[in-house]
């Protein structure tokens, strides 16, 4: 029973972010400077990288009214509202540092080797996602990836093609 409330007032202390001194235990004073950890820092992305709102602008696709939705170094999102429930989602992903042969594989109902220009990839005829396409690219050091989500595949990889062929000069070797 003893021991139950320890562990009760432990919690608690814990929680509420108070401090329980331990016998043998030093406590170091708020100015002391922290550890030194063998981490190293996150590499920040090199020059011949671009971001991926650069690399395209979804208003080239015609026939689509898609809207920026995420823009970052290493994501860029578009959306576009069909009404009902219904929408169709344009990606590019920047996968600096991480080889395509080691990148997670989506789950696909076919998978087929294609080149664009000088990039060699993968094409990902998805069935986890309905209407679901994602190409994606060697690029120097990583890998680029598009992801398309129409109402149907066969138009989900067309638009997977064709962003892909538009980027492919501006990927680095």
């Amino acid at each position: 029973m003893y021991t139950s409330r320890l562990a009760v007032l432990a919690v608690l202390f814990g929680l509420s972010g108070c401090s329980v001194l331990v016998p043998g235990f030093e406590q170091k004073p708020a100015d002391t400077p922290a550890a030194t950890t063998t981490e190293q820092p996150v590499e920040e992305k090199k020059a011949d990288w671009p971001k991926p709102c650069d690399l395209y602008d979804a208003a080239e696709l015609v026939g689509y009214d898609f809207k920026i939705t995420a823009d970052n170094v290493y994501t860029c999102d578009w959306t576009e509202e069909l009404g009902q429930g219904k929408t169709n989602v344009l990606g590019v992903d920047v996968w600096q540092g991480l080889p395509l042969e080691k990148a997670a594989v989506p789950a696909a109902v076919r998978t087929s080797d294609l080149t664009i220009g000088s990039h060699s990839g993968k094409l990902y005829e998805q069935d986890d996602i309905p209407g679901g396409c994602q190409l994606s690219l060697v690029a120097g050091d990583g890998h680029v990836t598009v992801r398309a989500r129409m109402q149907e595949v066969a138009e989900s990889c067309d638009v997977a093609r064709k962003v892909g062929a538009k980027i492919e000069p501006n990927l680095p070797s």
